[in-house]
C-alpha cells in the first residue's frame, strides 16, 4: 500500500507526517510539481532514505502545488525507475528516468489488476506504468476534461490518481485531509499509530519503528497486546483498502522458507500474489525475514496449511502469546 501526499499552494510541509509516510511505505519515494520556467512538470524520485527526501523537498517553494509519492511495490522491481512519480508516456525508459521534465506527470495509490504484468514483483515494470502506458498516456490533454476524468476514475474503480502539467493539478479517488497541516493523502499511513505511539517511549522494554514490525515482545508487551491487538486471528490491524470506502483488518500467515534458495523464494512471492490477485483475496505488504516471510492478508485461513513451491504458509502469532 502506497500513499500519495498533496500539498495545495501556500501549505507548509509537515516534516512528522511526511516521515510517517516514508517510514510506512520505505520501497521509495518521489515528488513533482509544475515549474513555472520551464513550462513542465519536473519529476524527482528514487529517494530510498527519508534525509535524501527530505533535502530537496523541504527545498520546494510553497507557491505551488507539490505532490509526494511513497512507495510499498506489489507489481514491478523496487528501484529509481519503478518509483513514483511518472512522465505520460508509451516507452517505459522515459516513465522510468529518475530526474526529468514532462508535460504531465501522475503518481497512483493501489493495485491495477487488470494492469499487473505477468512477472508481479520480478517485472522490470509495475501496473502503473502498464495504466500510463495503455490508457492514461493515449488520453493526452484531455485528462484536464471533467467528464472524462470522471469516466477514468469510474475505470479505476477505487484507485487513486493524482496529475500535474500545464499548471493544473487533477486529483483522482478520495483522500482524506489532514487535520494538522491541510494536505491530503490519499490514505491514513501519514498517522502513527497507536503502536508507534506506545513504543515512541521505549515502553515495556521493546521498541520498534512501525506498527506491522514482528519482535521479540517482553511479557509486559505480551500482556498488552494480548488487550488490545495480538498478531493472531482473533485481531489485527486496520487498513485502508484500495477497493472499498472503509477500512480492512490484515493479519500475518508466516511463510516458512527455511532451506529455499533466494530465486525460489522470489518465485514464492510472486505466487502468492498472484494467488490473491486471481481468488480476491487481499495483500496489504510482506516482509521478508530470516527463514521465513510474514504476509499481512485479510483472509488468512484460506493461506494457511498451502505449500508453495516449498513454502509451508502457517499461522502467525506474538512469540510468547500462547502465555
Amino acid at each position: 500500500m502506497c500513499v500519495i501526499a498533496v500539498y495545495n499552494k501556500g501549505l507548509d510541509l509537515n516534516k512528522e507526517e511526511l516521515k510517517t509516510c516514508y517510514n510506512n511505505n520505505p520501497d521509495g519515494a518521489g515528488l513533482m510539481y509544475y515549474d513555472r520556467v520551464k513550462k513542465k512538470t519536473r519529476i524527482q524520485k528514487g529517494f530510498f532514505s527519508f534525509k535524501e527526501f527530505w533535502k530537496v523537498a523541504s527545498q520546494l517553494p510553497t507557491d505551488i502545488d507539490r505532490v509526494f509519492h511513497f512507495r510499498i511495490a506489489t507489481s514491478g522491481a523496487i528501484s529509481p525507475s519503478t518509483c513514483h512519480p511518472f512522465a505520460l508516456s508509451d516507452d517505459y525508459k522515459i516513465m522510468g528516468k529518475a530526474n526529468t521534465y514532462a508535460d504531465i506527470g501522475m503518481v497512483h495509490n493501489g493495485i491495477l489488476d487488470d494492469y499487473t504484468p505477468k512477472k508481479g514483483m520480478k517485472s522490470k515494470h509495475s501496473d502503473t506504468m502498464q495504466f500510463i502506458k495503455e490508457m492514461a498516456y493515449p488520453l493526452g490533454d484531455a485528462i484536464w476534461k471533467s467528464q472524462v476524468r470522471d469516466l477514468l476514475e469510474e475505470h479505476i474503480d477505487g484507485n487513486k490518481l493524482v496529475f500535474v502539467g500545464s499548471d493544473k493539478l487533477a486529483v483522482l479517488g478520495k483522500f482524506v485531509e489532514s487535520e494538522e497541516s491541510g494536505a491530503l493523502y490519499s490514505n491514513t499511513t501519514y498517522k502513527k499509530s497507536r503502536w508507534d505511539v506506545y513504543f515512541e517511549n521505549d515502553y515495556c522494554g521493546t521498541k520498534y519503528d512501525t506498527y506491522y514490525d514482528v519482535i521479540e515482545p517482553t511479557q509486559e508487551y505480551v500482556n498488552y497486546a494480548k488487550e488490545f491487538a495480538p498478531l493472531s486471528y482473533e485481531s489485527g490491524f486496520e487498513i485502508d483498502d484500495v477497493n472499498w470506502d472503509g477500512p480492512t483488518m490484515t493479519y500475518p500467515v508466516l511463510v516458512n522458507t527455511d532451506g529455499l534458495d533466494d530465486e525460489t523464494i522470489d518465485y514464492v512471492i510472486d505466487d502468492l500474489y498472484d494467488l490473491s490477485y486471481q481468488y480476491g483475496y487481499y495483500v496489504w505488504t510482506y516482509q521478508d525475514l530470516k527463514d521465513c516471510l510474514i504476509f499481512w492478508v485479510d483472509r488468512p485461513a484460506e493461506f494457511v496449511g498451502l505449500n508453495v513451491r516449498g513454502a509451508l504458509i502457517e499461522d502467525c502469532k506474538i512469540k510468547g502469546d500462547e502465555a
